[in-house]
């Protein structure tokens, strides 16, 4: 009953539905990865994802993402200590049925 989907296309930009960040490629499987897309994204710019799925028939259906904050600053690193406690790191622990560990300051 369906014809079958002929292959996808996808871009990103700055509005839903448009390419004017990367423009329209050609992937002919939904499980294609995509790897190291030479992009020059600002902090705090806003992207959308937008994929375009064409049939057989022609026919087209055209999707976008929400909105995406890049955000290209590093998170704050905390602290992570084995043992139940924020103050304190153990040097071993003598329990062998279970461990416990403590972390924060971890912020992003």
């Amino acid at each position: 009953p369906h014809s079958g989907i002929r292959h996808y296309l996808w871009s990103l930009g700055s509005l839903p539905g448009a390419s004017d960040i990367l423009p329209w490629a050609v992937s002919l499987s939904e499980e294609e990865a995509v790897n190291e897309v030479p992009l020059q994204l600002q902090s705090g710019q806003l992207v959308f994802v937008n994929v375009r799925c064409v049939n057989n028939a022609g026919l087209e259906t055209e999707v976008s993402s929400h909105g995406m904050v890049i955000d290209t600053t590093p998170p704050v690193g905390g602290f992570c200590n084995d043992g139940p406690s924020y103050t304190w790191d153990l040097d071993y622990q003598g329990d062998r049925a279970s461990l416990s560990a403590s972390w924060g300051g971890f912020s992003d």
